[in-house]
């Protein structure tokens, strides 16, 4: 189980996420630095990658935001982080945003992925109403 801690240190983020850059996307995906939304809302999804921008000095750079809330599992922070590791790789390899952020080029390359490596990458994840840990809705 992941806690909060890991995902704020993100040392085991940047690992797997060095691991599914090159066994997925061939490292062509540049830098990814990980926050914690140490309090969403009941609304916010799993996580969300910021759209990445190019850094003045070649390459991108992204930002992979988790939700805190969520009772991470390795298997769950795999899959989540796989699907946007595609958000980061479409934008990378087309060299812009999309209207339908999980349209066609998405799904192919989730289900290339699923077929190839026998991963599950869905297009949402959906928690239901997420409580806090005081009771809070």
């Amino acid at each position: 189980m992941w806690t909060t801690h890991d995902l704020k240190t993100t040392f085991k983020l940047t690992k797997l996420f060095k691991e599914l850059n090159a066994k997925y996307f061939h490292n062509r995906l540049g830098v990814c630095t990980f926050e914690a939304l140490p309090d969403p809302a009941t609304d916010v999804p799993a996580a969300a990658c910021i759209r990445p921008y190019k850094r003045r000095t070649g390459g991108y750079t992204a930002k992979i935001k988790f939700n805190s809330r969520i009772p991470w599992t390795e298997k769950t922070i795999r899959e989540v982080l796989i699907h946007e590791l595609i958000h980061y790789y479409n934008h990378v390899k087309y060299r812009r945003a999309f209207f339908f952020p999980h349209g066609l080029r998405f799904q192919l390359m989730m289900w290339k992925i699923n077929l190839l490596h026998k991963e599950h990458i869905r297009t949402y994840w959906h928690y239901g109403r997420l409580t806090f840990s005081d009771g809070r809705k």
